[in-house]
This record gives structure tokens, C-alpha cells and sequence, in this order.
């Protein structure tokens, strides 16, 4: 039986799984120039002291002192196992000098293809990801973005003056889709992150490496001040992490597929996103779900497609396009929002993937 709750696994990386999963996606203490003209710096855990815990304790207290040439920081975690692992954080970090980019509560991920991907040639399996997209949350606004293995490095800054919340997240957890009865990727938890008290204004990063293989994470979001880190400013960070299934209760509808054609020239591109909630197909059936999307040069009227009870889909194409374009969008009924917004950037440079609606 697989008692473990966390493993550290040097520098400053950590995982955690509920008690039904296998370890997956990491967390880390701190990123420092994740993206730089000079190499990323790993802070490291240099020593740590377990609390010893009562007989009838539920959960575990942990401290963790990180060092590294341009930070120090004290960590306290407090962890509580079960069906979906809780992990308190409470960080203090002082910078000993200037860096260009520093990023609190990290999380790391591997991402090769999902089921709307073109497959490497070398690969049979349906999908390949431990993480399969980004939520975040701002005030009541939630916003997902579906990953990508991009054929180059992508970073994406997210303003985010009330972030409530970010993680990255594995919706499905179907076996057949992933088919791999060693790895079982539909066994991976999803990780959320709940700041304890107003971060302020700041930027959520989300870094998008190119990988040929599962064996690499290449995937790594995290949340950066808005102002610059400098020599001697100390930071004070608590928030919790959530590890469990398929992530937070949002409430609304949650994106569950991205399906698109390839990025041909001089083509237009067709997506598909698949909404799923209680009562959506309902709500469209009477027609009083509508869909608003907000892009650049955007061909017709989106359609709204019942799929099957709770699971509805929404097609929509966009002229051929040469530069980066975002592209938002989401349901409302009755003068509300009752999805998640699907935030994405589109580019032609990404792999191509099936045409949508295929599946």
C-alpha cells in the first residue's frame, strides 16, 4: 500500500497526492530567473525539523530553511493527508541581492499532448500530461487556459490585482483516455493555491517549454510582485494548497476539451470547446444560454451544440491570422456568466492539432 503523503525531492521541490492518487505535478519553495539570459537558479532546502505530532493529530508540521546565492527564506508547512491532501504554507523569504524575475508558490508540470494533439509519431497513447491547463480565479471571474507543447519557449503575464486563486489542473480522469496502465496519468492529483491574505498587485506567470518527451516538466506557472525584487526586501507569503482530483468547486461550467483544426495559411481555424455543467444542456435547449466571445476577426456566429445531458458545445472560426491573437470566451444565461472563461492565446506557430468536433 502507497501511505506517502509528501515527498521532498531536493532544492526547494515538493509533492503531495490525496490518498486515491500518485504523485504527479511539483510545487517548489521559490523560482528565481525561470526565464533569463543567464542559467535559473534553484534555491535549496538545506534543513528541515518535523514537529513531532500528538497521538491524536490529523495532520503533520514541517520546517524548512531555503537557501541560495541571491535569497534565504524560512518555510513552514502544515499538512493534513486524506482524500484530497491540504498543505498550509507559510513563507518568509529576504532577498540578498537584486534578480530579474522571482516567482512565489511555483508549480511544475509535464504536458506532451492531450486528446485534441496531433501525437509524436513515436507515441500510441491517446494523451500525455500530468497537468492539461491553468485556472486561476479573480474575484468571481473564472478564467482557464488549455496547455500547450509549443515549438518554442512561451511565457504568458496575467495581471492579476485579486487573485484568488491558481492552479494547475488535471480534468480528466478517464482511463481511456490516456491508456497507460503504468503510468496512469488519470490517477494525477491537481494542485490549487489559495492565497491567506491579499498577495496585491502582481503578475500570474505561466512558462511553456518545447519537450520531445514525457520525462521532462516543461511546463511552470507561478506569481510574481509587480515590483522588481531587490537587495534586502523581505517577503511574507501564506497561502494553501489544495491537492486533490480534478481541482477547486468552481460553481459554473467547467471547460472539459479543446478541440481546433490545424494552423494551415492562409486558412481559417475552427475551435470546439466542450462546457460541462448540471443543467447546461437544459438551459441551451430552451435557448436562453448565449455565447460571448470576444476575438479578433472572427468568421459567422458561434454555435452552440448539445453534445450529450450536462455537455455542451461551442464552435466558432477564426479568419487566418499571422500574429498571436487572444481569443476569450464563455456562456451566460439570464444577464450572468455561468462558465468559466476559456482565455486563450492562439498562434501559428503551435503544433497543429485535429480538426474540431472530430471525437
Amino acid at each position: 500500500e502507497n501511505n506517502q503523503v509528501i515527498v521532498f525531492l531536493g532544492a526547494s521541490y515538493f509533492r503531495v497526492k490525496g490518498a486515491r492518487e500518485q504523485f504527479g505535478l511539483s510545487a517548489r519553495g521559490l523560482a528565481i530567473d525561470t526565464i533569463a539570459p543567464h542559467p535559473e537558479e534553484f534555491p535549496h532546502f538545506i534543513a528541515y525539523w518535523i514537529k513531532r505530532p500528538g497521538t491524536d493529530a490529523r495532520a503533520i508540521t514541517v520546517y524548512a530553511l531555503m537557501n541560495s546565492p541571491s535569497a534565504a527564506g524560512a518555510f513552514r508547512f502544515r499538512i493534513r493527508p486524506g482524500r484530497a491532501a491540504r498543505v498550509v504554507v507559510r513563507a518568509r523569504v529576504i532577498m540578498r541581492h537584486a534578480v530579474r524575475e522571482i516567482g512565489f508558490a511555483p508549480l511544475s508540470s509535464m504536458y506532451l499532448y492531450d486528446l485534441g494533439d496531433r501525437r509524436p509519431w513515436a507515441y500510441l497513447r491517446p494523451a500525455v500530461h500530468d497537468s492539461e491547463g491553468l485556472l486561476w480565479r479573480t474575484g468571481d471571474h473564472w478564467r482557464w487556459r488549455q496547455l500547450a507543447n509549443p515549438t518554442r519557449v512561451r511565457q504568458f503575464r496575467l495581471p492579476s490585482t485579486h487573485l484568488k486563486g491558481f492552479g494547475l489542473i488535471q480534468r480528466d480522469r478517464v482511463f481511456q483516455d490516456y491508456a497507460s496502465a503504468s503510468m496512469r496519468y488519470q490517477g494525477r492529483p491537481s494542485a490549487w493555491i489559495t492565497p491567506r491574505a491579499p498577495w496585491g498587485r502582481g503578475v500570474l506567470t505561466l512558462i511553456e517549454i518545447p519537450t520531445p518527451s514525457e520525462i521532462n516538466d516543461n511546463i511552470v506557472a507561478f506569481w510574481q510582485p509587480h515590483r522588481p525584487p531587490v537587495a534586502g526586501r523581505v517577503y511574507r507569503f501564506d497561502y494553501r494548497m489544495l491537492w486533490n482530483g480534478s481541482g477547486p468547486r468552481e460553481g459554473v461550467a467547467r471547460i472539459v476539451h479543446t478541440f481546433a483544426s490545424a494552423r494551415c495559411r492562409g486558412r481559417p481555424t475552427r475551435f470546439a470547446l466542450d462546457f460541462q455543467g448540471r443543467g447546461l444542456a437544459a438551459l441551451v435547449h430552451r435557448g436562453v444560454v448565449s455565447a460571448h466571445l470576444r476575438a479578433a476577426r472572427l468568421i459567422g456566429t458561434p454555435r452552440l451544440i448539445t453534445r450529450r445531458p450536462g455537455r455542451v458545445q461551442l464552435r466558432f472560426t477564426l479568419a487566418p491570422y499571422t500574429r498571436a491573437t487572444r481569443v476569450r470566451a464563455s456562456l451566460w444565461a439570464h444577464g450572468r456568466r455561468v462558465s468559466e472563461t476559456w482565455d486563450e492565446v492562439v498562434a501559428r506557430e503551435e503544433p497543429p492539432i485535429h480538426v474540431a468536433g472530430t471525437r
